[in-house]
């Protein structure tokens, strides 16, 4: 539900109750009703990955997987010398390396531990 439908339909503190529905509202979930006890929630979220600039010179993405990012770079750097060989090359890397973070991501997708990605 949209954020200002769900204020309007569920006022803060105004209802409480099971949960029906909820909105994103920034970067909090938020639920109308107010629930009235505490519930669990099982659900994925997409966040968009935060832009670099001179003063945010790093994201998880960069943190967690450096060789993917190393492997994309040398495979664009590659195309832009008209290197084939190297642009077939870097691409298999990269392509190996994506394959390994899918395959640990889809293992603990459901495996009750907190969803890292990591290399090495």
């Amino acid at each position: 539900m949209d954020p200002g439908e769900l204020y309007a339909t569920y006022p803060r503190n105004g209802f409480t109750g099971v949960p029906a529905y909820f909105a994103r509202d920034a970067g909090n979930l938020v639920f109308g009703p107010t629930p009235d006890s505490t519930y669990s929630i099982a659900g994925t979220y997409y966040a968009k990955l935060p832009a670099l600039s001179g003063t945010n010179t790093s994201n998880w993405l960069i943190t967690d997987v450096p060789d993917l990012i190393f492997a994309a770079a040398m495979r664009e750097a590659s195309a832009y010398m008209q290197d084939a060989e190297a642009v077939a090359f870097w691409e298999a890397k990269y392509q190996a390396y994506k394959s390994q973070i899918q395959m640990k991501d889809d293992a603990e997708q459901f495996s009750g531990a907190p969803a890292l990605v990591k290399l090495g």
